[in-house]
């Protein structure tokens, strides 16, 4: 049974602040009604807006009501079958204003705050922050309809972050950011293919391959025998060394390690990053203990009674997810700051944070026999190009080490 569309004006109760009566949508299927509210009127008001001929006084007013019905009916066509939480679910979704690339940026950066989705959220905001400025340039409307960015738009906002000390790869991750808002508008059927401005003859989205720096084994010797003076400089020095030891674990799947991951012979987790994105075939990480990664576990970890359970003292288990965020990204901030002192003192002229770590892991192994795949399975990774671009340093040294071979006379 297809689901009716109607506007009720509620009339059993008034509004004690207001004394204004609500008028809702109400969606009826298989005889239960549901309803949204739209707007607070007065019985006056409904009566005029249900004459023949709508008073100039209530146009605007009349205008924004069946446009909320409109939209309602609408959601309700493109539910096959009807649910009420999928209908509220696309009423709140499309609350804002389909045509506004700004609002519907806006719009995803909250929803992906609302899915604890912090680091893409941040990320949204900041290319909300760069779109405003450029269009702000040449405008002061405060809409930016998805008809007017087309390739020459496009292509001159990259221009003016380049200019603006922007990276490449910036760039890259902004304009990846406008194209998904394309993408959900097209798949939508809100927007024309015809105003889609990226791929062959259009605009190319820049892409660039930052070949990442792994230790040597002498730069790794070096610094596992480092003793630092200093007792918070020797803890972000052990938590490094756990990082590389751990299969490169990143400082998220650090601080949520709880004492339940930690076996007798291994440590066992899910990658926080691909607990929404792999639902359906999560790949636990298994992490064989050497006897070096149980000396620093035992130095580093708090009691299983303190911190609700975390192996370490990285978060907090009483804040919330956007709390525990910041402290995820405060912990990697200190531990890389601590390093970037460790390095001077030993003389290294490339940096050592905690990605370096996560490289330097994959780069031994791979340097060590060990097959690609298993170098994909061990640092978690779902698609092995990701594993492969850890890599691509290495094949610049065989490149290089060959070319040098044409001088050995």
């Amino acid at each position: 049974m297809r689901a009716v569309v109607t506007l009720f004006f509620d009339t059993r109760r008034r509004n004690a602040k207001s004394k204004l009566f609500s008028l809702r949508i109400r969606v009826t299927h298989n005889y239960i009604q549901h309803h949204v509210k739209i707007s607070e009127l007065s019985k006056q008001d409904w009566e005029k807006l249900n004459r023949k001929r709508v008073p100039k006084s209530h146009t605007a007013i009349d205008q924004e009501i069946q446009k909320d019905f409109q939209k309602a009916k609408n959601i309700v066509e493109q539910l096959q079958p009807f649910s009420w939480p999928a209908f509220k679910k696309e009423w709140n979704r499309n609350s804002t204003d389909h045509t506004d690339l700004l609002a519907q940026l806006e719009q995803r950066r909250l929803d992906l705050e609302k899915q604890g989705r912090f680091g893409t959220s941040n990320s949204f905001r900041s290319t909300v922050s760069a779109v405003k400025k450029f269009y702000r340039i040449s405008s002061k409307s405060n809409t930016l309809p998805f008809t007017a960015v087309d390739a020459d738009w496009l292509e001159d906002f990259e221009s003016w972050m380049l200019e603006s000390g922007k990276s490449w790869t910036t760039v890259g991750i902004y304009a990846r950011n406008i194209r998904s808002l394309f993408n959900q508008q097209m798949s939508q059927g809100t927007l024309d293919r015809k105003y889609y401005p990226f791929g062959e003859n259009k605009y190319i989205i820049p892409s660039s391959k930052n070949v990442k720096k792994a230790l040597s084994g002498s730069d790794l010797k070096q610094l596992f025998n480092y003793i630092p003076e200093q007792d918070a400089a020797r803890r972000a020095l052990d938590f490094w060394k756990l990082i590389y030891l751990c299969s490169g674990i990143n400082v998220k799947d650090l601080a949520y390690l709880k004492y339940e991951n930690l076996l007798k012979d291994e440590i066992r987790f899910f990658r926080a990053k691909t607990k929404r994105t792999s639902k359906s075939d999560q790949v636990e990480i298994r992490i064989p203990l050497l006897k070096e990664t149980n000396q620093l576990i035992n130095r580093l970890k708090v009691k299983r009674s303190e911190n609700g359970g975390h192996l370490f003292n990285l978060i907090d288990h009483e804040v919330d997810a956007k709390h525990q965020h910041q402290q995820v990204l405060q912990a990697s901030k200190t531990i890389n700051k601590y390093m970037d002192r460790i390095r001077k003192d030993l003389g290294f002229s490339f940096k050592v944070r905690t990605y370096e770590a996560r490289h330097s892991f994959g780069t031994k192994l791979y340097k060590s026999g060990v097959s690609i795949e298993r170098i994909q399975e061990a640092m978690g990774h779902k698609d092995l190009k990701t594993t492969k671009s850890y890599l691509a340093s290495i094949d610049i040294e065989e490149r290089k080490s060959s070319q040098e071979k044409l001088l050995d006379f």
